[in-house]
This record gives structure tokens, C-alpha cells and sequence, in this order.
């Protein structure tokens, strides 16, 4: 998935499940924290296989995204702790918001057909279930609209908070819907629809005997 969408979702995680307790932080750690996996683009330079040997690799990893999310979690709630004393309740909302900030990556990049590491470092199996686009605007926009809704009204307001649960519900069910209609069209055309390219095609029956070939 762009990592535009990656980052709205992050700042609508924080603002429907910790906009309270953490308040505006929630939203730009949310949103910080689920662009973080992607920062294995910067092994590219080092050579022409680099996307398909590091992108979506250890980084993408559940382990590797859960440990990290404990780890800024603990150290978000040490910073926390010199700031205000006083605000020793907030650890658990820092691990939660991050960890699963860092899990929406790799969890939404594997609803795309490309699909990632999800085992990674432990595997290299790719999972993917191709339920959407790499850009969707309107699972986008549903985020957007969330996040518009904390702008006018506080992110720890209740409408706020409803606005954010709402978004990912509809985000869980545009997912689902996705999903459901990739298998419906596998279902009836075949794994092999819609065809790639270099596959020949024939015409229908008004002229049997033409043909092209889709791609180069």
C-alpha cells in the first residue's frame, strides 16, 4: 500500500484507541509508526535486486514489528515520565498504540496481490490475499474524513473517537468486500483472469480468427 495510506491509517488507529489518554500524540505517533517498516527502501540504492530482496522483508514482520512496538513504546513512556511526572498510566497505551500502529503495515500490505513477509525473519513466504488496489482512494478517503472529524472537534472528543472506530470498520469491511470479489472473479474466470502479459487472446465469436497480445 502507498505509505500515505499507510500513515492515515496509523493516525486514525491512535485517534479511535488512544485519542483520549494520549491526545493529538496519538495521531502523529500512529501515523509516523506505520510508515516505519517501509524505511527498508533505503537498502535500494545498493543494487538493482535491492526492492525485491529488502522491501517487504524483516521489516515487514510481525515479530520483528511487535517487539519493535514494545520497544518505542517503553521508551515513548520513559519521555512521558521527565515531561510529567504525574502521567504514570500511559505505558500500556504507548505499546498498544504503537505496536499495533507497526502490525497495520504489514497486515494491509498483505491484502494487496503483491502481498509481504509476514514470517519474516523467520520465513520468506509471502502472504497475500489481494482484497485491494496498492492506491484506493476511497479507502483513503475514509480515513481522511476520520481524521477531519478529530481536526473540528478534538481528538479526544467522543465524536472524534466514533469517527475513528467507524473508518476502521468500513476500512474492515471495503477489505472484506475486496477479498470476496477477487474469489467471486477467480471463481468464474479462473486464476489466470485477468490475463498478464505476453498471454494471447482470442476474440469472440464475430471474428474467431483475430488475436492480439496484451503488453510489449
Amino acid at each position: 500500500m502507498d505509505p500515505p495510506t499507510h500513515g492515515l491509517l496509523g493516525a486514525v488507529i491512535g485517534q479511535a484507541a488512544f485519542g483520549r489518554t494520549l491526545g493529538p500524540r496519538a495521531l502523529a505517533a500512529g501515523a509516523v509508526a506505520a510508515m516505519l517498516p517501509d524505511l527498508d527502501i533505503l537498502a535500494i540504492p545498493t543494487s538493482p535486486m535491492a526492492e525485491w530482496l529488502y522491501h517487504r522483508g524483516v521489516t515487514h514482520g510481525l515479530a520483528t514489528e511487535a517487539a519493535a512496538g514494545a520497544l518505542l513504546g517503553f521508551w515513548a513512556w520513559r519521555r512521558d515520565l521527565h515531561r510529567a511526572p504525574d502521567r504514570t498510566d500511559t505505558l500500556a497505551a504507548w505499546i498498544g498504540l504503537l505496536a499495533t500502529s507497526l502490525l497495520s503495515h504489514s497486515l494491509l500490505d498483505a491484502c494487496t496481490s503483491y502481498g509481504t513477509q509476514l514470517l519474516a525473519p523467520f520465513s520468506d513466504r509471502r502472504f497475500a490475499v489481494d482484497a485491494i488496489a496498492i492506491v484506493d482512494p476511497f479507502f483513503s478517503a475514509a480515513l481522511v474524513l476520520a481524521l477531519a472529524v478529530a481536526l473540528f472537534r478534538g481528538v479526544a472528543s467522543r465524536a472524534a473517537g466514533v469517527a475513528g472506530a467507524v473508518a476502521l470498520a468500513f476500512c474492515a469491511a471495503y477489505l472484506a468486500l475486496g477479498l470476496n470479489l477477487n474469489r467471486e472473479r477467480k471463481r468464474r474466470h479462473g486464476p489466470s483472469w485477468p490475463p498478464r502479459a505476453g498471454r494471447e487472446l482470442r476474440c469472440g465469436p464475430i471474428r474467431p480468427s483475430c488475436s492480439f497480445r496484451c503488453g510489449a
